[in-house]
Protein backbone atom coordinates (compact mmCIF):
# COMPACT_ATOMS: atom_id res chain seq x y z
CA UNK A 1 0.00 0.00 0.00
CA UNK A 2 1.23 3.09 -1.08
CA UNK A 3 0.51 6.62 1.23
CA UNK A 4 0.40 9.92 1.07
CA UNK A 5 1.83 12.64 3.12
CA UNK A 6 -1.54 12.70 5.21
CA UNK A 7 -2.99 9.11 5.42
CA UNK A 8 -6.29 9.08 5.79
CA UNK A 9 -8.80 7.26 8.25
CA UNK A 10 -9.72 5.09 5.78
CA UNK A 11 -5.74 4.13 5.54
CA UNK A 12 -4.81 3.57 9.02
CA UNK A 13 -7.79 1.72 9.13
CA UNK A 14 -6.81 -0.81 6.34
CA UNK A 15 -3.49 -0.52 7.86
CA UNK A 16 -4.53 -2.33 10.84
CA UNK A 17 -6.58 -4.72 9.97
CA UNK A 18 -3.82 -5.99 7.37
CA UNK A 19 -1.38 -6.09 10.01
CA UNK A 20 -4.08 -7.83 12.77
CA UNK A 21 -4.95 -10.49 10.07
CA UNK A 22 -1.47 -11.45 8.45
CA UNK A 23 0.25 -11.24 12.37
CA UNK A 24 -2.25 -13.60 13.24
CA UNK A 25 -1.97 -15.50 9.85
CA UNK A 26 2.08 -15.50 10.41
CA UNK A 27 1.90 -16.64 14.14
CA UNK A 28 -0.55 -19.84 13.28
CA UNK A 29 1.73 -20.80 10.44
CA UNK A 30 -0.72 -19.98 7.85
CA UNK A 31 0.31 -18.05 4.57
CA UNK A 32 3.13 -18.96 2.07
CA UNK A 33 6.82 -17.89 1.65
CA UNK A 34 8.27 -16.57 -1.58
CA UNK A 35 11.34 -16.70 -0.78
CA UNK A 36 12.47 -15.29 2.19
CA UNK A 37 9.22 -12.91 2.27
CA UNK A 38 6.42 -14.59 4.47
CA UNK A 39 2.87 -13.54 2.11
CA UNK A 40 -0.46 -14.18 4.27
CA UNK A 41 -2.51 -12.05 2.34
CA UNK A 42 -2.68 -8.89 0.47
CA UNK A 43 -5.55 -5.88 0.70
CA UNK A 44 -5.79 -3.36 -1.92
CA UNK A 45 -9.09 -1.26 -1.77
CA UNK A 46 -12.15 -3.11 -0.34
CA UNK A 47 -10.58 -6.19 -2.07
CA UNK A 48 -8.38 -8.90 0.10
CA UNK A 49 -6.38 -12.18 -1.33
CA UNK A 50 -5.61 -14.61 0.82
CA UNK A 51 -2.53 -16.77 -0.28
CA UNK A 52 -2.02 -20.62 1.30
CA UNK A 53 -0.72 -23.79 0.19
CA UNK A 54 -3.63 -26.01 1.48
CA UNK A 55 -7.42 -26.13 2.06
CA UNK A 56 -7.56 -26.66 5.67
CA UNK A 57 -5.12 -24.14 6.55
CA UNK A 58 -7.09 -21.42 4.03
CA UNK A 59 -10.33 -22.30 6.14
CA UNK A 60 -8.42 -21.39 9.12
CA UNK A 61 -7.46 -18.50 7.74
CA UNK A 62 -11.06 -17.17 6.48
CA UNK A 63 -11.71 -18.51 10.16
CA UNK A 64 -9.45 -15.91 11.92
CA UNK A 65 -11.24 -13.12 9.12
CA UNK A 66 -14.58 -13.84 10.64
CA UNK A 67 -13.41 -13.87 14.03
CA UNK A 68 -12.02 -10.43 13.31
CA UNK A 69 -15.02 -9.25 11.35
CA UNK A 70 -17.05 -10.42 14.64
CA UNK A 71 -14.75 -8.91 17.00
CA UNK A 72 -14.87 -5.16 15.05
CA UNK A 73 -18.73 -5.49 13.59
CA UNK A 74 -18.11 -5.58 10.01
CA UNK A 75 -19.31 -8.29 7.67
CA UNK A 76 -17.73 -9.90 4.56
CA UNK A 77 -19.94 -9.77 1.28
CA UNK A 78 -20.20 -13.70 0.86
CA UNK A 79 -21.85 -13.56 -2.63
CA UNK A 80 -18.70 -11.66 -3.94
CA UNK A 81 -16.02 -13.86 -2.24
CA UNK A 82 -14.76 -16.79 -3.99
CA UNK A 83 -11.77 -19.47 -3.77
CA UNK A 84 -9.35 -20.23 -6.58
CA UNK A 85 -6.99 -23.00 -6.85
CA UNK A 86 -4.19 -23.00 -9.21
CA UNK A 87 -1.73 -25.24 -10.05
CA UNK A 88 -2.19 -29.74 -11.82
CA UNK A 89 -4.67 -30.52 -9.14
CA UNK A 90 -7.62 -28.07 -10.06
CA UNK A 91 -10.11 -29.81 -11.36
CA UNK A 92 -10.74 -31.88 -8.43
CA UNK A 93 -13.33 -31.53 -6.07
CA UNK A 94 -12.63 -30.44 -2.67
CA UNK A 95 -13.57 -29.71 0.55
CA UNK A 96 -15.85 -26.37 0.54
CA UNK A 97 -14.70 -23.25 2.19
CA UNK A 98 -16.66 -21.07 4.81
CA UNK A 99 -16.87 -17.29 5.75
CA UNK A 100 -18.81 -16.32 8.11
CA UNK A 101 -20.87 -19.26 7.95
CA UNK A 102 -21.37 -18.90 3.68
CA UNK A 103 -19.92 -21.36 1.41
CA UNK A 104 -17.48 -19.81 -0.95
CA UNK A 105 -17.70 -20.59 -4.70
CA UNK A 106 -14.65 -21.71 -6.63
CA UNK A 107 -13.24 -20.89 -9.48
CA UNK A 108 -10.24 -22.44 -11.47
CA UNK A 109 -7.33 -21.76 -13.65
Amino acid sequence: MVLGLDPTPQDLWQITVTVYVCANYQYAGYGVYIGQFYVGGMLYADDIIRVCHSVTAMQKMLDICSQLAQLLDFSFNTVKSVALRIGPRYKYECSPLFLNGSALSYEYL
